[in-house]
């Protein structure tokens, strides 16, 4: 049992995922309305770092 713990003690809980509304949120906000990045997180609550992510999704797949 002790393998199967997360190195330092710490335990680590999976993300969240986002609804599909809130996605289609982030991509109109950046590409329809202009927002920065800064902005569509705040606007949407959700992280820098999430927001970052799911523009990189669109973009590698070819949504943008």
């Amino acid at each position: 049992m002790a393998g199967s713990l997360p190195s330092k003690g710490r335990i680590s809980v999976p993300a969240r995922r986002l609804s599909v509304r809130k996605i289609k949120e982030v991509l109109r906000l950046k590409f329809d309305v202009g927002l920065v990045l800064r902005q569509i997180a705040r606007c949407c609550s959700i992280g820098l770092g999430t927001a970052h992510e799911y523009l990189q999704r669109a973009e590698a797949a070819k949504i943008t």
